[in-house]
């Protein structure tokens, strides 16, 4: 009993003392958290990440620049003599959105044969430059690669945006699980503390009659055991809150030892909306949901392409150029110029299809699982409200019951102690009185955390818990 005094009065010294125990309450502690948790972070350079996806698609329609050089010394395959060639060539080549592909090059040659043909120019200039243009007339056409990979980038940027949300609510559960626990252990702390003062009243009681001959040793052995059973249930919730306030402490990154008081809201304010309206508004928000939906949008985006690949290959490829030789020559130097056209139409099909057929059957499958598992997330939040808005409308009639349990126990006890001091109840009664009104009051606290818990919840399925919470700009 004395180390239950003794440890009892270093936490009220404690948490009485100017400036150690600081009132924190449930958007403080998730706050804070939230400030420092590494998940978060790593998440949220996830999604940066995810965002070059994009980056990465439109960069497909950039012009592509090449060039080459070089120089050589090999037998004319016109002349069969030993010749000398410097050449110089660059190109300019993109992607379009259509599909198709556009390019300019430009050449130079330089030959000096070591024989030289009457007629022929040696050394010779030769410069070229050419345009081409392909368009896709079948697979390829309306470039879907390009088109579902700027839908495939957006989804996957969407899915990283839903898990990070996904985490944030995580931490938040979880949050909401140690704060809301050391809540009531502290609640319940409190409560035995008042126990142990009614008990130790008791006994003081009990004793005064004692040495007045007006009690007899049985109710002296009952108001010590009473006293020592309030102070043994005080030794164990201190020790309980000590390791639920380390757990908290370690969450919001702050030292284990750090002292706060959980703060509950006096009342907790009746639900805005019906059903409908929660129903829409935990539809807007769902990160499961916003990861299905862009899992629908990947897996339409793949099978786009797949069925593209099965398409036969029908090109149409024109060409245009003009190109001027120069050299010295016998009887008269050289310099010709002239243009150059071409129009082609290039076709190729695969004979064995398997491959191409097998990716749509895939694709198609997986649309169909994630339009399935969308449909079944939708459900599932469906009957989460539902079954929140009924635990709500439960947990309050539960507390309203509590609240009046709590008056009518301390009604009882107050006649009993009355009676007592007048010698009509026994020290028995008195006490199972005051474990009543102890049960009482612990029943209305967790009635009444649990119906703050249920309404958090209900909040964070709504996603309107974090209207109420500031965070980083990163994390939104």
């Amino acid at each position: 009993m004395k180390r239950s005094a003794i440890l009892l009065a270093l936490l009220l010294l404690t948490t009485s003392a100017s400036g150690a125990a600081q009132p924190l309450s449930f958007g403080q502690a998730l706050q804070r958290v939230m400030a420092t948790y590494p998940s978060l972070q790593v998440a949220q350079e996830q999604l940066q990440k995810a965002k070059q996806d994009r980056v990465k698609v439109e960069s497909q329609l950039g012009w592509v620049l090449g060039a080459q050089a070089g120089v050589s010394h090999d037998v004319s395959p016109l002349t069969g003599t030993p010749a000398d060639t410097a050449t110089l060539g660059t190109s300019l080549n993109r992607g379009l959105a259509s599909g198709g592909t556009l390019g300019i090059s430009g050449s130079y040659n330089y030959t000096d044969s070591s024989f030289s043909f009457p007629g022929l120019p040696n050394p010779s200039y030769m410069g070229r430059v050419d345009l081409n243009w392909r368009k896709p007339l079948e697979r390829g056409a309306g470039n879907p690669d390009y088109k579902q990979g700027l839908i495939s980038a957006d989804a996957s940027a969407a899915i990283a945006q839903a898990n990070l949300h996904s985490a944030r609510d995580q931490i938040a559960q979880q949050t909401m699980s140690l704060f809301y626990g050391a809540a009531l252990t502290w609640a319940q702390l409190q409560n035995a503390r008042d126990g142990v003062q009614r008990a130790k009243r008791l006994l003081r009681h009990v004793r005064s009659n004692a040495r007045l001959g007006l009690a007899e040793d049985k109710d002296l052995l009952q108001s010590e055991a009473q006293l020592r059973a309030q102070s043994a249930q005080v030794d164990a919730l201190i020790a309980a809150w000590e390791t639920q306030r380390t757990s908290l402490n370690r969450l919001m990154g702050q030292p284990a030892d750090a002292e706060f008081v959980p703060v509950l809201p006096a009342e907790t304010a009746p639900v805005q909306g019906d059903a409908a309206a929660i129903y829409k508004q935990a539809l807007a928000y769902s990160p499961d949901l916003a990861r299905l939906k862009a899992q629908v949008d990947i897996a339409q985006a793949q099978l786009a392409r797949s069925r593209d690949a099965k398409r036969s290959q029908l090109d149409l490829v024109m060409g245009i150029g003009a190109g001027n030789l120069q050299g010295v020559s016998t009887p008269t130097n050289v310099n010709q110029s002239d243009y150059a056209a071409s129009v082609q139409l290039q076709y190729q099909k695969a004979l064995d299809r398997r491959g191409v057929d097998a990716a749509v059957v895939q694709a198609e499958l997986d649309r169909s699982i994630a339009q399935r598992q969308l449909q079944s997330t939708k459900d599932d939040i469906r009957y989460n409200i539902t079954g929140l808005l009924d635990d709500l409308r439960a947990s309050r009639d539960a507390v309203d019951a509590q609240h009046q349990r709590v008056t009518a126990e301390q009604k009882k006890l107050k006649d009993a102690e009355q009676r007592y001091r007048s010698g009509r109840a026994d020290t028995i009664e008195v006490i199972q009185f005051e474990n009543d009104l102890f049960f009482a009051r612990l029943a209305l606290e967790q009635q009444r955390i649990s119906l703050i818990q249920k309404r958090f919840a209900l909040e964070l399925l709504r996603g309107s818990l974090w209207d109420t919470i500031r965070l980083p700009a990163q994390y939104r």
